[in-house]
């Protein structure tokens, strides 16, 4: 009993945040698939339930220096990427900071039977691509810890800055520890094999804070 009390009192988080350039991830594209920047005219088409209700993309659909990016397989839609100049309001990224030119990846998701297919790559490209022509220069993410598979993916040669967040919680005594430089823990956590592909994949260019 002493022990199901602690921990429903008790958290402990971490993730790693990604400062990006809007430059095109490298590795391989998905072929035949469509991606754009849609509409609200495009909800109808997007169903991506349970994970995201057709309401709460018409929300981010209605929001001004919102953006909201989809893959389609036909006329299916099959993933988007929302962004935004909007930060979260809530413990502990309410302390991130979006410089002039960036916006924060709010969220991301591709159906399940298209995973490991390179779609949120090919996504990511087209994205960029469009922010450079809005004069959007870089994007900051947030993957926590154990969710590996994201880890992976998000760490690829867009990458210029890795910092940390530690949040503590027990009972109503909050702490939060951010971590200038978070690359080696984050080496850690991926493996030497994991690390060692993406950085092979990280060109000068995009180590390089944008401008």
């Amino acid at each position: 009993m002493r022990k199901i009390l602690r921990a429903s009192i008790a958290v402990r988080r971490y993730w790693y945040v990604f400062h990006k350039v809007t430059a095109p991830p490298s590795g391989e594209l998905a072929d035949g698939l469509s991606c754009r920047l849609v509409t609200l005219a495009d909800l109808p088409a997007l169903n991506f339930r349970p994970h995201r209700s057709a309401s709460t993309l018409s929300t981010w659909l209605r929001e001004h220096e919102t953006w909201v990016f989809v893959a389609f397989d036909g006329p299916r839609a099959i993933a988007y990427d929302c962004v935004t100049r909007d930060l979260p309001d809530h413990e502990p990224f309410v302390r991130l900071h979006l410089d002039e030119h960036d916006v924060w990846v709010r969220d991301e998701y591709t159906v399940p039977e298209y995973r490991r297919r390179h779609v949120m790559r090919t996504l990511r490209t087209f994205r960029n691509a469009t922010l450079r022509e809005l004069g959007i220069r870089g994007t900051l993410s947030v993957v926590a810890e154990d969710n590996l598979a994201s880890l992976v993916s998000t760490y690829d040669a867009t990458v210029w800055k890795v910092e940390g967040v530690d949040y503590r919680r027990v009972g109503l005594m909050r702490s939060v520890r951010w971590h200038a430089d978070a690359r080696p823990r984050l080496h850690l956590r991926l493996g030497s094999r994991a690390w060692a592909r993406a950085a092979s994949e990280v060109a000068p260019s995009a180590l390089q804070a944008p401008a």
